[in-house]
């Protein structure tokens, strides 16, 4: 695995090849360096590439450090959703509803005996349980209201675990949305949909594109801002 040093920092980078045209570099939500680069690009050139964007690397990583912070799952952290933070309560109960909205906190009841990491893992895994549920409900029907809105239908929607993306669609008209969207503001859940949507009529990134987004969302930048600079933050159930 190279190597990448900066400012008397070192950290290493993955090289990834895979069917794209141009090179970049992502910060993964595991906080892992990863040079993405067509099959066909010469490894002298993608280490040139990285090597022109340490100073975006390394700030990148930084932020990313900071809003990061791997949860213990235990009573008082925050948990977002819908863009709002709710104060976890775990209960030692094993009673009642799994997990429950009770004003400002998200009450889950675990065993009474589950202790330290068995029952870190339960927790987490309701809280997953419970956030794709969520999103498959939310999202589905925020997608359907803004198609008719745009005049736009997709030939169908499916709510799953994406990697790198909070949103894509198929050639064949099938939008995929991310279901760790449920945890940001409604307003940016809205602006993944559109953007989809907008790609049904427009595939690529160009001018045109940016102008059918615009037509119906003239803050769209607002929102997009809000997600390049907070998405990485929500991604703290993947550890």
């Amino acid at each position: 695995m190279p190597d990448l040093n900066f400012d008397g920092l070192s950290v290493d980078y993955e090289i990834v090849r895979c069917a794209r045209k141009t090179l970049g570099v992502v910060i993964s939500p595991n906080g892992v360096v990863v040079a993405r680069a067509p099959f066909n690009a010469s490894r002298a050139d993608i280490v040139d590439f990285v090597e022109r964007s340490k100073p975006w690397i390394f700030k990148h990583l930084a932020r990313y450090r900071q809003v990061y912070r791997p949860r213990d799952f235990t009573s008082g952290e925050d948990i977002p959703y819908l863009g709002k933070k709710y104060k976890l309560k775990v209960i030692s109960d094993g009673a009642g509803t799994p997990l429950a909205l009770v004003g400002s906190r998200l009450e889950i009841h675990v065993a009474h005996d589950l202790e330290g990491a068995a029952r870190r893992k339960a927790v987490k895994q309701i809280i997953v349980c419970w956030y794709t549920a969520q999103a498959r409900q939310v999202l589905t029907t925020r997608l359907c209201k803004l198609a008719c809105r745009l005049g736009i239908c997709p030939t169908a929607v499916k709510v799953k675990h994406q990697v790198r993306r909070w949103g894509s669609c198929t050639a064949s008209g099938v939008i995929n949305l991310n279901w760790q969207l449920i945890m940001a503001p409604a307003e940016v859940i809205d602006y993944v949909i559109v953007h989809e949507l907008c790609h049904l009529r427009v595939h690529g990134h160009q001018q045109e594109f940016w102008q059918c987004i615009g037509q119906y969302m003239p803050d769209y930048k607002k929102r997009r801002k809000w997600l390049r600079e907070n998405g990485q933050a929500l991604s703290f159930l993947l550890e």
